[in-house]
């Protein structure tokens, strides 16, 4: 175990803790359990490399400006963060209980889709309004933007969304910024009764009111197949095409933007936003998947999100 993670259960008197180490790309992920407990009482986290180290940076400084608002919204404490020298990072946080939501639920199970969408839009409804901002999304677009334009390998696809978002700015100038988890997805939500905690903040930002709504729909359908271009065309259907997916992400997108007083016609450069803000992070850059949703959305001339739902038009300017 590390050094400073050792000597911190120590001085707080946990001498009977086990740990269960878990390894991901660039971290090493231990889960510390008190004597008995079912859950662990707390999580730390080592990274071992310049990204690992740089999303476990941005991750406590989100711990730390979340603080007020932790309890009520489920977010870990922020128990101990430290450099470790050669690069390498090391964060410690609370555990919180609860089980992740099921990212396996059938499409046709309307029912229990239109059941996880309410849920998280209680939660996604009281976080924007917990934490105002003075910014705007433009005035944050910009900094995605900016992120984005130093990948050195973009395709002409990608360079067509960047510059078609900016000149699209002007329309979010005047929007409202809110917070923005930044990978909001039921992998990193948990339920434990009536409550919902949330994981993972390394991406936390102010941007778009339908943000992290988006996120959590395109996670909903994406589907890894045996190449990229068909793990992105799983994410297709959430936004354009009419399955139950689509329904719910179009009725709770709507309850977005009239709660921010938002104009439909702004929703083009709201979904884009979305999108830009997904390639400005290593992850998503390095996704493959993603990046040929990028390119295929460009190619269909850049639509506002869930205009096949005919059903219901929900999306239809009154």
């Amino acid at each position: 175990m590390n050094r400073l993670l050792a000597d911190y259960l120590r001085n707080h008197g946990e001498r009977e803790c086990s740990v269960l180490q878990l390894e991901r790309p660039h971290s090493l992920v231990l889960w510390i359990f008190r004597k008995g407990d079912a859950e662990p009482w707390a999580v730390g986290k080592i990274a071992r490399a310049e990204n690992g180290a740089r999303l476990l940076r941005g991750e406590g400084a989100a711990l730390a400006a979340l603080q007020k608002v932790g309890q009520e919204l489920g977010i870990p404490r922020l128990l101990l963060q430290s450099e470790t020298g050669r690069e390498g990072f090391l964060l410690m946080q609370s555990g919180v209980p609860g089980q992740p939501l099921s990212d396996e639920i059938c499409s046709g199970n309307e029912r229990a889709i239109s059941e996880q969408f309410r849920r998280i839009e209680g939660w996604l409804a009281t976080f924007q309004d917990r934490l105002p901002s003075g910014e705007t999304v433009a005035t944050c677009t910009r900094q995605s933007l900016a992120a984005c334009r130093r990948v050195l390998d973009l395709s002409d696809e990608e360079k067509a969304l960047l510059d078609g978002l900016t000149a699209m700015l002007p329309q979010l100038e005047h929007v409202r910024a809110v917070p923005v988890h930044g990978d909001f997805w039921a992998g990193n939500v948990l339920e434990a009764s009536t409550r919902l905690s949330v994981l993972d903040w390394g991406h936390f930002h102010y941007g778009a009111p339908t943000e992290d709504l988006h996120n959590f729909v395109a996670a909903a359908c994406y589907r890894k197949r045996r190449t990229p271009a068909e793990s992105g065309r799983t994410m297709w259907d959430a936004f354009f095409a009419d399955c139950a997916v689509s329904r719910n992400g179009a009725l709770a997108t709507k309850r977005r933007l009239e709660r921010w007083k938002i104009d439909l016609a702004q929703l083009r450069a709201l979904f884009c936003v979305f999108l830009v803000n997904r390639l400005s992070l290593t992850e998503f850059t390095n996704h493959a998947a993603w990046r040929i949703f990028v390119c295929d959305y460009v190619k269909a001339g850049m639509p506002p999100p869930f205009t096949a739902v005919p059903a219901i038009a929900v999306l239809q300017p009154a």
